[in-house]
């Protein structure tokens, strides 16, 4: 929670259902201009995780209000009637429709850009992760995992 936001916002948030609400900055082009520089894109993520709504109705509205943020990329997900994680998203700037998009099952790597238009460091990062995917050894210990995990974490491809 950002104690300085008057609306007590957040950037990545979990509800007691098991929800998850990450929310990205979209980085805005050099000559573009902040539009709303009060307004707290951290309400996005705390209003999803606190409404409880199904991604099905939150995402329509919030395609709606869009236009009144900064630019942002929000990711909601929430378990399905198997118990599986189904996520879902909407980004309010570089793209050519803001709509929500459902994705499907798959690894994904998420950065300050659309995912249709995505940088290079999210590129070169989505080949890093499938790597460590495919390389997995069931066997694999706990801090070894973890340091690997940092280790495309930290990575500073540009």
């Amino acid at each position: 929670t950002d104690i300085k936001d008057p609306v007590r916002g957040t950037w990545f948030g979990t509800n007691t259902m098991g929800s998850v609400g990450i929310l990205l900055s979209i980085t805005q082009p050099l000559n573009g201009k902040k539009l709303h520089p009060g307004r707290s894109r951290g309400a996005i993520a705390k209003d999803f995780l606190e409404s409880a709504r199904p991604c099905e109705e939150f995402f329509p509205e919030l395609s709606e209000k869009a236009h009144l943020f900064n630019g942002f990329q929000f990711l909601g997900l929430q378990r399905n009637e198997r118990d599986y994680y189904e996520m879902t998203s909407l980004s309010n700037m570089l793209v050519d429709k803001v709509e929500p998009r459902k994705w499907s099952a798959g690894t994904y790597v998420w950065g300050n850009s659309p995912p249709d238009k995505p940088f290079r460091k999210v590129v070169e990062g989505q080949k890093i992760f499938d790597s460590f995917i495919a390389s997995l050894d069931p066997q694999i210990g706990v801090e070894e995992l973890i340091t690997r995990l940092m280790e495309i974490a930290t990575d500073e491809t540009e």
